[in-house]
């Protein structure tokens, strides 16, 4: 994607200057891969972009990336710019910055862990948010600050600076302090929340093992009433006759079963997340998302308060397919499902049971046009029986090429 840009020179108030890329009032795409495209303020001749400011644009996430076009930055900002979450894993490619500055946007929470590798920084700025919790071990290990501003915020007003130009109203320990109180009044009640979800999540790992059980079980009623009710009709006797109890007694499994997962699809007052995919919303309970997928899990263990997750690199379809999953273990049939996305979702989201089955319905339908692909998934998603598939049909339709030099190929 294209951006429009400005090359200038900034002056900042330390006495130092940075060659800018300055973003001004542009829509940047969560995850697109950014061409800049701008003309220089400065008649200097070029020297390398040290910091990349997002002024007034709308912005989702973090974008990344740039240090591929931008090999030297050493200053990350985002402006006014409606950014509400940022998780550590945003900020893997950056770790080399000395100054991030996300000024007046609409982020909530902060993680200690954010700026755990973070070595050089000097200056961190976040004020003018909507934060509510700071967790106070985010400073941490982070011996060059000379600048920190919470302030602007719901809770904080301590801003420290070594530049009296900066006008700071606090010392470093000032500002720990601050976070330290701040938060901890709420601490307890976060650390239980949290011990609770995962006393629920476990409860309810427990109660989706049972019912797989009883399913299983049921399963195999069924299968044995279907043979007994056809040994009867040639004998020319009542099934209800030979056993009037057992459609009542299935039944009723059943009922029990779909009773739980009724209440978990339509209920409105418990549903605590969403997922956005393109014009969609689904709204979904946390607690059967994180029993039921590593990611999820880890997702809101790392960030409690997250309300929604954009995805980008999976269709309504398949996600469709997995949330009717996820809440009552049904299974796609093969008319117009995707498994080769299929796969790739649940393995995404580590759903092992659904991607097995997606691995299955895709060893029985590779073709030499779709076996590529399916190879560099199966790689990806760590399948060896779909991999080894896949490296069949390719070593077939191209039998003079060497074994290794697909594997080779698909790891590129």
């Amino acid at each position: 994607m294209q951006i429009d840009c400005k090359f200038i020179v900034r002056r900042h108030a330390d006495g130092k200057s940075s060659h800018t890329c300055f973003i001004m009032n542009q829509t940047i795409p969560e995850n697109a891969q950014l061409e800049f495209c701008g003309h220089h303020e400065y008649t200097k001749r070029m020297q390398p972009i040290t910091e990349v400011l997002f002024d007034k644009c709308e912005i989702s996430k973090v974008p990344q990336g740039l240090t591929k076009t931008f090999p030297n930055i050493t200053s990350l900002s985002i402006w006014y710019s409606n950014l509400r979450n940022i998780d550590r894993s945003d900020l893997v490619e950056y770790k080399k910055l000395e100054k991030i500055s996300f000024c007046n946007n609409e982020i909530e929470f902060l993680t200690g862990d954010l700026f755990k590798a973070f070595k050089n920084l000097e200056n961190i700025a976040f004020n003018g948010n909507k934060l509510k919790i700071i967790e106070p071990t985010i400073l941490d290990g982070l011996d060059n600050l000379k600048i920190v501003n919470f302030s602007g915020n719901v809770n904080y007003t301590k801003f420290f600076s070594v530049y009296p130009k900066h006008q700071p109203n606090a010392t470093l320990e000032d500002v720990k302090n601050e976070l330290f109180e701040k938060f901890y009044q709420n601490y307890q009640s976060v650390k239980n929340l949290v011990r609770n979800f995962q006393e629920c999540i476990q409860k309810l790992q427990e109660l989706n093992k049972k019912l797989r059980i009883e399913n299983r079980m049921l399963s195999a009623d069924n299968e044995a009433l279907n043979e007994t009710n056809q040994q009867l009709r040639k004998l020319s006797i009542s099934s209800f006759d030979f056993n009037p109890n057992l459609d009542t007694k299935l039944t009723s499994k059943i009922d029990s079963n779909s009773k739980i997962t009724n209440f978990l699809k339509t209920d409105q007052t418990f549903m605590d997340f969403k997922i956005i995919i393109k014009d969609h919303e689904f709204p979904v309970h946390k607690i059967v998302l994180a029993a039921q997928s590593p990611t999820f899990a880890e997702l809101f263990n790392v960030n409690p308060a997250v309300e929604y997750l954009n995805l980008v690199d999976i269709s309504v379809e398949t996600f469709e397919i997995i949330l009717k999953f996820l809440y009552t273990d049904e299974l796609p049939g093969d008319n117009g499902t995707n498994f080769l996305h299929l796969f790739s979702a649940a393995g995404q989201f580590k759903i092992e049971e659904l991607k097995e089955f997606a691995a299955i319905k895709l060893i029985n339908h590779i073709d030499a046009e779709s076996a590529l692909e399916v190879l560099n998934f199966s790689e990806k998603y760590e399948h060896e029986e779909l991999r080894q598939a896949a490296l069949n049909i390719m070593k077939n339709k191209y039998p003079e090429v060497e074994l290794i030099d697909f594997v080779e190929d698909s790891w590129m």
